[in-house]
């Protein structure tokens, strides 16, 4: 991805290249569009308010040469920590094994903090979320035996561990996005977990569990098919669909996998 040249000519395309996926190459667009940290519809703002792009304004006059030396330096051994501050907010689970079909034991992007189960956690930015808009997320699950989750949002099983060693958010954040995205555990020792990246239409629909409901979009349950139900925790981050979408496009390992996305 890099970023833009600091001197000499700089075109249009250019920034849009560095900014719009692969599937917005074409088509007019206007300027005012590439403010910094701008919602410019339902898949988000182009250009993200985080990284090398402050010195591009917010509104106001907004010229060529603000974007010189912008961009992002990601890579194939990018991890979720390092994105943390480009992501809209995150969820936090702590599993419990009694009952395991438990609503804390459920993955869900929250509709307000009035609706967090006792157990789990949620930053304010992720409230921000418009009902209808499309995002993505990235997950990690963590403990000890292998085992599979139910992924809400298509119903569909992806690998995962379900025994409770306890992996704190931290811990899971060591993964890189290529192991996030195949599901792949980075390694036995301090980040063990298991990941999987995503996307979802945000709904303020009422999700029920077999012990208590909460309000939000469904990601993964934590209960499915695992042999100590619920244990091990859950930290799922949500992005601007399009921010994960330009990264799918321009990292080697993960540009061949942006149509699962």
């Amino acid at each position: 991805m890099g970023t833009l040249a600091n001197s000499g000519q700089l075109k249009f395309s250019e920034i849009r290249t560095q900014y719009r996926t692969s599937d917005e190459q074409s088509g007019t667009i206007s300027m005012s569009d590439y403010y910094r940290g701008k919602d410019v519809d339902s898949l988000g703002t182009i250009v993200p308010d985080a990284g090398v792009t402050s010195n591009i304004p917010t509104s106001g006059s907004i010229q060529m040469s603000d974007f010189r030396g912008t961009g992002h330096n990601f890579t194939n051994g990018t991890t979720l920590a390092t994105l943390t501050n480009h992501a809209r907010g995150y969820v936090f689970s702590n599993g419990t094994r009694s009952p395991g079909d438990k609503i804390r034991n459920y993955c869900i992007v929250y509709a307000g903090s009035q609706n967090v189960p006792s157990g789990c956690s949620s930053t304010n930015g992720i409230y921000n979320l418009t009902s209808g808009d499309k995002y993505a997320y990235v997950t990690q699950t963590s403990g000890d035996r292998n085992a599979t989750r139910r992924l809400g949002n298509t119903n569909t099983n992806v690998s995962s561990r379900g025994y409770n060693n306890g992996r704190s958010v931290a811990d899971m954040d060591n993964a890189t996005l290529v192991q996030c995205h195949n599901g792949a555990n980075p390694s036995s020792g301090v980040n063990s977990g298991h990941g999987r990246i995503g996307s979802f239409t945000h709904t303020n629909a009422t999700v029920n569990s077999g012990s208590g409901s909460s309000a939000g979009t469904l990601i993964m349950k934590h209960t499915e098919n695992v042999s100590d139900s619920g244990k091990g925790n859950i930290v799922c981050y949500v992005f601007d669909y399009r921010f994960m979408r330009k990264l799918y496009d321009d990292l080697s390992d993960l540009g061949t996998l942006r149509n699962t996305l």
